[in-house]
């Protein structure tokens, strides 16, 4: 018994027909796939910063605002710092 071939012996190798133009506009694609994303990106960004500096600028005033009505914390008087050094005379 002989092994037998899968593939006719008149079948036909299909190329895939790449050429230099292909390759070419699929690289030209890509750049300019990659240049709107950035546009894109770039300009979502100065949105949220521009939003995260309005929040936090709410936010500064709001503190402002609770801390002028609060009363001032007052600290005990606790004595000097070095505490090896023993009462004061």
């Amino acid at each position: 018994m002989a092994a037998s071939s899968s593939l006719p012996s008149n079948a036909k190798v299909t190329k895939w027909g790449f050429s230099f133009a292909s390759i070419w506009n699929t690289v030209v694609w890509l750049v300019l796939l990659n240049f709107f994303l950035k546009i894109v990106n770039a300009t979502a960004q100065s949105f949220l910063k521009k939003q995260q500096k309005e929040e936090l600028a709410a936010m500064t005033r709001t503190k402002d605002l609770h801390q002028s009505f609060e009363a001032p914390i007052i600290q005990p008087f606790m004595g000097s710092s070095n505490s090896q050094d023993g009462p004061t005379r």
